[in-house]
This record gives C-alpha cells, structure tokens and sequence, in this order.
C-alpha cells in the first residue's frame, strides 16, 4: 500500500509538473514581450518562500515588502537595520514563490486575468492588454508550445532506454467478429492501420476506436508463408457492454504463462482457469517450450516480419490444437527455478456461434445445433456491485430479473433493463439454488466477467434464434460486414418450446452427459454416418426438468432432427485453443531508439501522433462512436497513472508525455477561459482592429466557467464510480 501510495505521489507531482512548464512558457514569452509580471509560482496556496531580485529568499511572501519599498522611497521596512535598504527602480516586480500545495503552478501577468477580461483595460504600456495583437498571441500560445516540447523531450528519454510494447501481432480471432468476416487469421501481422503505421498491438486499438461508425478500416496484413502483403478492411462494431469501437481480435500470446499474485484466491482462480484444458499443476509464469515435440523458441525481433509472426509465440499451441481432431496434445512447461512439467493439454471444442444485436452493440452466443448454455460468472471484480451482492466464480444463472435461465445475450439484456437501480438473481450453486440481489451501475454492468455454463453443465437455455427486448437480430454464421445477420432456425428451435429452459440433458443417443460439450462430443458421434453419407438424420435426448420439478419428474426423451446440411455444418467444426490463449502472457517487444538522432525522430513523431488522436477523440466524441464517460479528469488520471508507474520510472515519464500532449491539444480548443478560447478574441481582435467588448468576454468567461466545472465535475464523477467498481 505504501508503494501505491508512493506512486500516486508521484503522479501528482509529475502532473504538476507539466502544468508548471506550461505556465513557465506564459512566463517566458510574457517576459520577452516586456509584460510585467508579478508573479511566477509553483504550486498554489500560501507561500513557503519566495525570492525576489533586489529583495533575495523571504520566508512566505515579499509582496508587502516589495509594496511598502516602491510606494515610500524611504518607508520604515521590515528589512533588517544593518542592511541598507535597496532602492525602488532596482527591485523587481517579479516574485518567484513555492507555495504549500505543489501540484501545478501559475503566472500572474499584469492586466491578464480570466475571470476577469476587463480588468486590464486601461492599464500601463507593460501591461499585457497594451500589447500588440500579434504579442498577446505568442504569450498565450507559449504554455502550449511548452507542454508539446517537454511530451517531445519526454518520449526521447523514453524511446532512449527503451519500453517493451505488445506486438501488432493478431493471437485470436472472435467468430462472427469484423475481423472475421474480414478474413484474418491468428498469427497475421497488422502493417497499417488506416493509412498509419501499426508499430505495436495499441495502435492498432487505437485505429480501430477512432474510426468512423459503419466504415471500414483498411489494414496491411503480412501472412506467414505469403510474400505479398494483404489489405482487408473490417467494420469496427461496440462490444455489447458499450465502449470505444473494437474489431474484435486479441494480440498474440508470448510463450510464457499469465503471473499471478500470492492470494489463495489468485492462486485458485488461476488452478480453475488451467483445469479444463488439462493443465492441472502448471504454475504461473512457466514457459511453454515444446508442443508435440516441437520446440518453442523465443520471440524474433521486431523488425523482421518472419521471425516475430513465426511459432515462437504460443500459436504453436494454436496450430497443435487447430490439427489435433481432438486428441491430447503433449506440452512441456519450464519453471523458472529450471523445472520440467509435462501435460496432455486438451484442444477446446468449437461451438457454433451466433451473433446477437443488443441495443448498444453485439456479442456472440455459443450453441451446438441450437442448443445454448446459461449465463454463468467467470470472475467477480474486487468492490462491484456483484461482490456485494455475494456472486462467485462458477455461478450459473437461474434467473435474471425476470429472465429465468438466460443465454448469455439474454443475462446482458435482462441487467441492462436494471441500469442503475437493484435487480433480483437467482443462482445455481454446489447443487442448490441460491437467491441474491445486486445493484447495476449506471454504466449497466454488475462487475463480473462474463461465462458461460458450456464447461460445467449440460443445462440449456432459451433456443435461438431468440425474441426478447433488447435482442433484436441472430445471425448463425459470419456474415460480411456489409450485411445484415439473418437469423436461421436450428434443430433445437424446432423442439422448442418442447425443451424447458433450464433442463439438463443427462444423455444423448443412450450416452452419458454432464456438460454440454459432452453433448457435443455425443452428437458428433451419434452424427457421424449421416454426414458421411449426406442424409438426415435423428438423434434422441434425454432431459430433466429444471430444480426443484427436475429432482422428482421422470426424464423426458426428445428426438432432436437434422438435415443433410446441419450434420455436415456440426462435422466441420473443428478445435481451438482460443481461451486456452488467454492463459498466456501478451507476446512483447523492446522499442528502442537506435541512438539520439532516431530517439528524437520517435519522440516527435509520438509527440504529432498523439496531437492528432486526441483531437480526433474529440471528433468522434462528437460523432458518438467514443462515449464521454470513456474520458479520464484528474482522478482517473492520477490513478492510471500510479497503474503505469508500477512498471517504472520511464514508463511514468512516457504517460507524463503523454498527458503534456494531451494537455496542449486541450488548452487550446475554443472555449472561454482555455488559451484556445482567448486566442479566438485575439484573433477577432485583428480582423476587425478593435477587441471584442469586455461585456462579451465577461460572458464568455462566465460561460467557460461554467462549462469547465460542469465537464471537471462529471469527469470526476465517472473517475470515482470507476474507482469503486
């Protein structure tokens, strides 16, 4: 706690620094004017010392000394008797001052004030209102050449010693997802992104949340074995709980497993998460080094195409996976301390997929033949309401609200309808059910990672295609971009409303199931003739009726049909190790300057690119495909902030450069009392040769006020309700 509280400090201090530079360049172009200043001070409140030419250090202020010594010539002063008292034309009017609350700074420039545009208008020729248009210009413009010359000097010490960044490097490929329908493939290597370079896996999020709604992003794509670059152009969507636009890929995994903390929690959860793919007893941060006697090598540098994308990266397991038609795959793990650790890792199932259209943005269902799981909880997040509300990992959901046994698009439907106020569950736990009650945030999330009941249980849900509020189009298979998903019926639609959601299939064609790829597995083999031969064919199930009617109703047999083409389509699918990915950490690289002249290329070039996204945030603010409640005030700054300092010291030097930036591209948007907003007087003040009146600016300053406390206010706000879960 104390190294968080230590890096939250010097967040703080560092955010007060780059506002410090910003006002250092009002001081210094003020100065160079020949503006009277009258005070140049770091931080705010009362002063801790000052200094002052003609006067030296002052514990607290010389203001009232320096006033008594110009007024009288000859006034009886504080200054002691043995010193002979300095005269007033050489004292300056310039107090340098430290002041008790370090976080920033400010100049006091004669006839400057914004709350108060008036209040220099007839003052004397050094004041600032006295000057010539084109000198009040430079003096505003000063702090925000300041701040983009510390981001610039910021990001050449950075990219001097070097940050490791994820690799642009595709790992996994949502199904029914842009990318997708797009055509990428894991292992694919992003070039560009909209016409911009992709040097790492960020700027390729970053290109996909700027874009433009509904319109295709174009992407340079080397492809291992192909010699020729690829161009595809995927749409980016919203993920179905809201946020910034997203293409829906992962970057690729390194060959080294997640880390995890020294809880028992963390240490269980991540047991829990290894266990289904075989992996019992591997620890976090092993190594992966040989799938199927093949041996995994270490990551190739960044500047060779063949050597990052090749399978030194976990995708080996991937390709072991996608071949294996099933069967365990040998992997070998590394502990650190030299260890060898071998398992039969067990390749995921594919399931079909649905695309779900939600009222704000889409997920995807998994199904086979029709045949869904149930809302289930993967994580719970420290502080949410879902904690509160006593939710645990495994938990399967029996109701929703009103939504009894929900799918996964139908359990986001039903807490979304509860956004911001409680909503009643009910759970499946340990064989019993459960009742709890949580609150929805205003965001419409209860704080839980999202899962599904496929691995633990052969309950099912509703059918799909599904008609609910909220759900409003399915889509059984990747459609292109361009078109609208058309929902399809599947063999298990048919049976419904036959099947009751939240029964449990206990067998499939006389075999035995506990999960629902169990009944995968069953179907496929009870399937297999009919899709050799290209005929149709039965399959009978059998099923028990949800608790407590389930525990004393005889079973129920169902014979579930399908077509020549519907056997084929379950015979396609195939296995991956999507999720077992996830287990890994993102593979990385070291971005580091060759030497003085390349780290300033980099730090400029980062300096103009971050310039141009934020304002291109700003535009797509406008246009509504990046939320408002994605922006961060000084809370969540701070916070994230303290997050990046944890991972050192220039780290914490590239996000100041990045807030530098930032902070210059703010300061000079038009609004009232941001330089940005004086300038534009300024301006109207040259075109027609007489300034705008003081009754305009007081009102645009009033304005402006207003204005800037209202957004600091709801920044905040949001920062808070993040903080809190």
């Amino acid at each position: 706690m104390l190294f968080t509280l230590f890096n939250v400090f010097l967040m703080l201090l560092g955010f007060g620094l780059v506002i410090v530079v910003h006002e250092l360049g009002h001081f210094i172009a003020a100065r160079w004017a020949g503006v009277r200043v009258h005070a140049f001070a770091v931080g705010f409140g009362p002063a801790i010392f000052s200094w002052r030419k003609g006067l030296g250090f002052r514990r607290g202020s010389s203001e009232r000394e320096f006033l008594r010594l110009t007024q009288d010539p000859k006034p009886k002063t504080q200054v002691p008797s043995h010193a002979p008292s300095p005269e007033p034309q050489a004292l300056s009017p310039t107090e340098y001052r430290l002041n008790w609350i370090p976080f920033g700074g400010y100049v006091k420039m004669l006839g400057q004030e914004d709350l108060n545009p008036g209040a220099g208008a007839d003052l004397s020729p050094d004041s600032f209102a006295a000057k010539p248009v084109w000198k009040r210009m430079i003096i505003i413009s000063g702090g925000v050449v300041m701040n983009l010359i510390l981001a610039a000097v910021l990001f050449v010490i950075a990219y001097s010693h070097g940050l490791r960044e994820i690799m642009p490097i595709v790992g996994w490929v949502e199904p029914g997802s842009p990318a997708a329908a797009a055509g990428l493939r894991p292992g694919d290597q992003i070039l560009a992104a909209g016409g911009k370079e992709v040097v790492t896996f960020g700027d390729l999020s970053l290109a996909s949340a700027m874009s433009r709604r509904q319109t295709p992003l174009t992407l340079v794509v080397h492809r291992p074995g192909m010699q020729n670059p690829l161009e595809v152009a995927p749409v980016p969507v919203p993920p179905p709980s809201g946020g910034l636009l997203q293409i829906g890929v992962g970057p690729a995994p390194s060959n080294r497993l997640l880390a995890a903390g020294n809880s028992a929690t963390e240490q269980q959860a991540f047991a829990r998460a290894v266990a289904p793919f075989g992996l019992a007893g591997v620890e976090p941060g092993m190594e992966l080094i040989e799938v199927d006697g093949r041996a995994i090598s270490g990551v190739g540098p960044p500047a060779d195409p063949e050597e990052r994308s090749r399978d030194a990266l976990a995708l080996g397991l991937y390709r072991a996976f996608e071949q294996s038609a099933g069967r365990p795959v040998r992997a070998v793990f590394r502990a650190p301390d030299g260890r060898t650790v071998e398992r039969a890792a067990v390749p995921e199932p594919v399931f079909q997929a649905a695309r779900v259209r939600l009222d704000r943005g889409e997920t995807r269902l998994r199904h086979i033949l029709g045949l869904a799981p149930v809302l289930a909880v993967a994580a719970v997040q420290a502080g949410s309401g879902a904690e509160r509300a006593g939710l645990r990992a495994g938990d399967i959901f029996a109701q929703v609200g009103n939504q009894a046994w929900p799918t996964v698009a139908q359990g986001i439907a039903a807490v979304r309808r509860h956004t911001g106020s409680w909503v009643d569950l009910v759970v499946w736990r340990d064989g019993a059910m459960v009742s709890l009650r949580g609150r929805v945030d205003s965001a419409g999330r209860l704080g839980f990672t999202i899962d599904d009941s496929a691995w633990d249980s052969s309950v099912v849900a509703s059918s799909i295609p599904e008609s609910v509020p909220g759900l409003t189009t399915v889509s059984m298979a990747a459609s292109p971009a361009n078109q609208e998903p058309k929902a399809l019926p599947t063999p298990a639609s048919r049976l419904f409303p036959a099947i009751v959601p939240g029964s449990r299939i206990t067998s499939v064609a006389g075999r035995i199931t506990d999960s629902l790829y169990d009944v995968r597995a069953a179907l496929l083999e009870a399937t297999a003739d009919a899709a050799r031969g290209g005929v149709a064919c039965a399959v009978e199930l059998e099923l028990v009726l949800p608790p407590p009617a389930g525990d004393s109703a005889p079973p129920e047999r169902l014979r579930l049909e399908l077509t020549a083409q519907e056997a084929r389509e379950l015979h396609a699918l195939g296995w991956d190790a999507d999720a077992a990915l996830a287990l890994f950490e993102p593979a990385q690289f070291l971005d580091r300057a060759a030497g003085p002249a390349d780290a300033l290329a980099k730090g400029v070039r980062k300096t103009h690119y971050v310039v141009m996204m934020t304002y291109a945030t700003f535009a797509r603010m406008v246009e509504g495909t990046v939320p408002v409640d994605q922006i961060h005030g000084p809370v969540g700054i701070t916070h994230v902030g303290a997050r990046v300092a944890e991972r050192g010291f220039i780290y914490l030097l590239f996000f100041l450069g990045l807030i530098s930036a930032n902070l210059a591209v703010v300061n000079f948007l038009p609004i009232p009392i941001a330089d940005g907003g004086l300038m534009v007087f300024l301006i109207i003040e040259a075109l027609t040769r007489r300034p705008v009146s003081v009754g305009v600016q007081n009102f645009a300053a009033a304005v402006g006020l207003v204005l800037v406390g209202a957004i600091f206010l709801f920044v905040t706000f949001n920062d808070i309700m993040r903080l809190l879960g």
